[in-house]
């Protein structure tokens, strides 16, 4: 046995070179590969703790946020801050909800929030009154006033008041606070002479007019009131409504 190991004492330990060679390989082999499936594989869900913070990504919308101010009759009326994505019914909300005597058939719930606005709720019987005192009132929800002067909203039912400048020469009665369009069913004789064209006699006759036929169904039937052409029409047709 030592004769022979003598005599292929060569051969043998390149034999075992040869094996521990080919065993590092195909281990590093193994390794190599390994590393690859992991790569490519899909990472496993992270699940994230309560207390975990979440991370934000880049087309997540972030919401303005601004003051608006509820009166009236609702449970808590105050300053409330809100953002843009919520309606006229989050802020009664807010406020508490509406009080048993709240009138709230001017009001548009669905209405988005605007920053600065102002929601106001009547009483009933402080619409009834005011309707009372206005029989030609028809509600309106939303009214531009300039520099916070409320009461020329809410003398016209407005449950709605935003900042902005209504038509100068322009009764708030009759205009219509969110085109800013003159309503030829319940202006005045001196709302109705603001008008291109119409004078004293023709803003007589429309008021004559509705008073016999009832109020106007559209705004070109106004051509129908004596004095009033197509040429009048033409000039007044993109200032008036009903």
């Amino acid at each position: 046995m030592r004769d022979f190991f003598e005599e292929y004492k060569i051969a043998i330990i390149i034999c075992i070179l040869c094996l521990l060679i080919a065993v590092i390989s195909f281990t590093f082999s193994m390794y190599l590969y390994s590393n690859r499936s992991a790569k490519s594989s899909p990472s496993s869900p992270v699940i994230l703790s309560e207390n975990s913070p979440k991370e934000e990504t880049d087309n997540e919308e972030v919401l303005a946020k601004f003051f608006i101010e509820v009166k009236g009759e609702v449970v808590n009326p105050g300053v409330y801050e809100v953002n843009a994505n919520q309606i006229i019914n989050d802020a009664i909300t807010l406020a508490g909800g509406f009080k048993d005597t709240s009138y709230t058939d001017n009001i548009n719930l669905s209405k988005s929030l605007a920053k600065e606005m102002v929601i106001y709720v009547y009483s009933k019987n402080e619409y009834k009154k005011l309707k009372k005192a206005n029989e030609d009132l028809t509600p309106t929800t939303t009214c531009k006033c300039p520099d916070y002067q409320i009461n020329d909203c809410t003398d016209q039912g407005s449950s709605i008041v935003e900042t902005g400048t209504p038509s100068s020469n322009v009764a708030s009665s009759s205009l219509d606070v969110t085109s800013g369009l003159i309503n030829i069913n319940t202006a005045g004789k001196e709302e109705l002479m603001t008008l291109t064209g119409i004078g004293d006699s023709k803003a007589e006759n429309i008021i004559a007019y509705r008073t016999s036929h009832g109020k106007f169904q559209y705004v070109e039937e106004i051509q129908n009131v004596t004095g009033i052409g197509e040429a009048i029409y033409a000039q007044i047709k993109d200032h008036i409504t009903i």
